[in-house]
């Protein structure tokens, strides 16, 4: 988007670059390791095309913050790694007649898909959350990094033929990727007379069905939202007496208890070293309050 010369992009991304990441997400490098993602993905736009404008957020996308996120936006590129950021970003899109491209990749695999206001939506395509385990997920299957890099090719072309009017015509579809097999394919995607979404129910973007605790895929990691805005400075000062601080300008590193819990200044919070959400609220609760 930024070497094609999209006047203004929104970057938004809770999470900070880590050596894991390099081998797929190409924006970044070592130099980077530790930077909240948006702040270093930013940073490498603006030396690529300093013509445009770049306006990172270091933000959870959740049903209390995505209108302000997003509001304004002509279209919105998901790149998340959860259906219920998608479910959510669905909700949205409905709710503000607003288009936006799915894409996901996991193994050799990947898909990609443009929703358009009126036409079937993702909700059609995914009705709910699937259960916990009953799909594969980046621990298990791992992400190949040219398959990340195909289905993001084929989002970006989805998006630059949309902004450009050239894609409202198209039938909808998923374009499947399997890198295995070097082999594509484009499924049609039809409206779910059912869809509860298309019917005019909200419940991720009213946060009814958005899980207010997710477990972070392949991190061994939980998030906790936050409950409004934190002094990280004051918080340092508070949490020193008790375990390793690590203040930084964007998040506040705190190990204690053989886990290591990173708070932004928005309260949310994510604890490395657990995958249990009744621990990593409990640890939260005693150090830094319920």
């Amino acid at each position: 988007m930024a070497r094609a010369g999209v006047g203004e992009l929104v970057l938004i991304d809770r999470d900070w670059v880590e050596q894991t990441n390099l081998q797929r997400q190409l924006l970044f490098d070592e130099a980077d390791l530790g930077e909240p993602k948006a702040v270093a993905a930013a940073r490498q736009l603006g030396r690529v095309n300093s013509a445009i404008r770049v306006f990172p957020r270091v933000r959870d996308l959740s049903p209390d913050s995505i209108e302000g996120l997003l509001e304004g936006c002509d279209l919105v590129l998901d790149g998340t790694d959860n259906f219920a950021s998608r479910l959510l970003l669905n909700d949205w899109a409905l709710e503000t007649g607003t288009a936006w491209i799915y894409s996901a990749a996991l193994g050799y695999r990947g898909q990609s898909a443009l929703f358009l206001p009126g036409g079937p939506c993702f909700r059609c395509f995914l009705p709910e959350i699937p259960p916990v385990g009953s799909v594969a997920t980046c621990d298990t299957a791992g992400v190949l990094g040219p398959a990340v890099g195909v289905v993001a090719s084929l989002s970006a072309c989805k998006a630059l033929r949309y902004l450009t009017g050239q894609a409202e015509e198209d039938a909808p579809g998923i374009d499947l990727f399997d890198a295995s097999q070097s082999a594509m394919r484009r499924a049609a995607l039809q409206p779910d007379p059912a869809c509860p979404a298309c019917h005019g129910e909200r419940d991720f973007l009213l946060g009814d069905a958005y899980p207010r605790s997710s477990v972070l895929c392949g991190r061994n990691a939980v998030q906790l939202p936050g409950a409004g805005a934190i002094d990280l400075a004051e918080l340092a000062a508070r949490l020193a007496p008790h375990g390793d601080v690590q203040p930084s300008r964007f998040f506040l590193r705190f190990a204690v208890e053989g886990l290591t819990l990173t708070v932004f200044p928005d309260g949310r919070c994510v604890i490395l070293g657990t995958e249990d959400p009744a621990r990593a609220r409990a640890v939260k609760d005693r150090y830094l309050g319920g």
